[in-house]
């Protein structure tokens, strides 16, 4: 599969770099995070976010790891997944913290 590069300008730019353009082939980015890069590639692949790590992840940390997702790369596609990541952070942090009802 191809990445869908004509979506992402950050991509365009990379590659038409000259990093790019050398015998190497490598374009490097001390700036980009792996761990959130590689979120990114899984998404690119999958079109699924995976953003949680189970069993060492705190609130923080998601909102952290989501936020730097955000910020990462100019592709519309996964900037909206990224929103609809936060929407679900939210919804499972505020069903976490609902009362019961007194009549259950």
């Amino acid at each position: 599969m191809e990445l869908p590069k004509k979506k992402m300008s950050f991509y365009n730019n990379a590659l038409n770099s000259a990093q790019a353009q050398s015998p190497s082939r490598r374009v490097k980015k001390p700036e980009t995070n792996p761990d959130i890069f590689e979120i990114w590639v899984e998404y690119a692949y999958t079109r699924r976010i995976f953003i949680n790590q189970p069993g060492k992840d705190t609130i923080e940390h998601l909102w952290l790891r989501w936020s730097a997702c955000y910020a990462i790369l100019q592709c519309p596609d996964f900037l909206d997944a990224c929103i609809d990541a936060c929407f679900e952070i939210l919804s499972d942090t505020l069903a976490m913290h609902k009362e019961l009802p007194g009549w259950i």
